[in-house]
C-alpha cells in the first residue's frame, strides 16, 4: 500500500473518492509524495519536472532531492515552495 492508500484506509475512506490520474501530498514545506508518476524529465536542486498522465508537474524549491522513485510514486525532500502544472 502507498502512503496515501494507508491514510485513506485509516480515515475510513475509499480510494474511489479520489479517482484522479495523480495525487500530490505535501508534508509542510519539507517534502512531498507524488503518485501517478510516469517520468522524471528534469531534476535539479531547485526544480523537478515530473511527467504524469496527460500533464507535467513542476516542483520548485530549495535543496530538492529525490528520496525514492519506484513504480509510480516519487518522494521528494527539501524546501518545497511551489507545485504547478505545465
Amino acid at each position: 500500500m502507498t502512503f496515501l492508500e494507508d491514510a485513506l484506509s485509516l480515515l475510513g475512506l475509499k480510494q474511489e473518492l479520489t479517482p484522479y490520474a495523480y495525487r500530490i501530498t505535501l508534508l509542510g514545506k519539507s517534502g512531498g509524495i507524488i503518485e501517478g508518476v510516469k517520468t522524471v524529465d528534469l531534476y535539479s536542486d531547485s526544480r523537478i519536472e515530473i511527467g504524469v498522465k496527460s500533464a507535467k508537474l513542476v516542483v520548485v524549491g530549495e535543496n530538492l532531492k529525490i528520496k525514492t522513485y519506484d513504480q509510480n510514486q516519487i518522494v521528494i525532500v527539501g524546501k518545497i515552495t511551489g507545485v504547478c502544472t505545465a
